[in-house]
This record gives structure tokens, sequence and C-alpha cells, in this order.
């Protein structure tokens, strides 16, 4: 959603504007496609995991997390305050830990991933090779907390809720055992 934003800033202009000739009009239906399918496919994706992740306040918790997919937490918020005015949900809660989770997994990635485009301005292509290894590592070590982590234990964060990586790893856990061909409805 973000993209044509930064691509109109980044102009600073129009597409009516004299500037914006046709190689700029190329990129309007590739930019335009992807944003409006990235849009439905977050959409249809935070339908589907919001019920199931969180029962309870399933419009506020949608709307949160769809702000905070397609911006910034702080759209989150904006769109949590519209339908739960006096924040009595704990959307507002789930939206902070949901973020921090995302954060501590994400900012690895966002240095790592630079590290190709150095290679590529600096015209040294084992830098690829250094963004391979370092992706590996990060993995296998997300790989190996995830196994070490008991996912039958309360795994309970300071505020009295169980913490979204838990609900996150819990419901990909009762996905796949319902989707095992041995799984027998009790």
């Amino acid at each position: 959603m973000d993209i044509p934003i930064v691509i109109a800033t980044i102009r600073g202009g129009h597409l009516s504007h004299p500037r914006w000739g046709d190689g700029h009009r190329k990129y309007l239906v590739p930019v335009l496609l992807l944003t409006t399918i990235g849009g439905f496919v977050t959409i249809f994706f935070l339908l589907w995991i919001s019920p199931r992740l969180f029962p309870d306040d399933k419009l506020s918790n949608l709307l949160g997390f769809f702000g905070m997919q397609t911006g910034t937490i702080s759209t989150g918020m904006a769109l949590v305050k519209a339908v739960d005015p006096g924040f009595q949900s704990n959307t507002a809660e789930n939206l902070v830990l949901g973020s921090t989770t995302a954060m501590t997994f994400g900012f690895p990635l966002l240095l790592l991933l630079n590290v190709p485009i150095v290679g590529y301005v600096q015209n040294e292509p084992i830098m690829y090779v250094y963004t391979f290894l370092g992706l590996l590592v990060y993995f296998m070590v997300l790989g190996w907390c995830v196994a070490l982590q008991d996912t039958e234990s309360k795994c309970m964060s300071g505020v009295g809720h169980p913490t979204l990586p838990y609900l996150y790893l819990k419901l990909l856990t009762e996905t796949s055992d319902a989707l095992s061909p041995h799984h027998t409805k009790t």
C-alpha cells in the first residue's frame, strides 16, 4: 500500500505532469497490480487467521492488524479506535506485543538484506554468498529456538496473556495435526 505513496514522493509530481513520460507510466500498471493483489492477500489472510488467534474481539483485532500490516502500528491503532473507542478490548495490547515480536524477528533481516545491495553497488558478488550464509544461520538459529520452546507450557508474558508467537505456534500445530492423514477426531 505504501509503494504508490513512495513512488509519488520520489517523483515529486502527478501522473499528468510533463515529466511523467511513457518511461514512468509503464510502471503504473505493475505497481497498481502488485498493491491491489497484496492488499487482497493481506485481507484474506487476516480474515482467516484473526478469528483463530483472537476468538474474542474479532473485528478490532482484524482491523488493528490490517492497519499494522499495511502501514504502521499507528494506522492499526487508529482503525482500532474507530471500532473500540474506549480500548475495552485487548487489541491494543496485541498490537504492541505483535509489533515487538515482529521487530525482534525482523530487525536482523532488515540489516542482512542490505548486504546484497552493497555487493551490487561495489561490484562484489561475494556479498551474495555472505547474505545466503547469514540467512541460513539466521533461520537455523530461529528453528533451533522454536524447537526448544515447550509449546505445551503456558509461555506467559508479563501481562498474563499468551504471547503471539506461542499462539501462532499453537495454531500451526493444531492445523497440521488436523490435516494429518492419521488424525482422528476425539
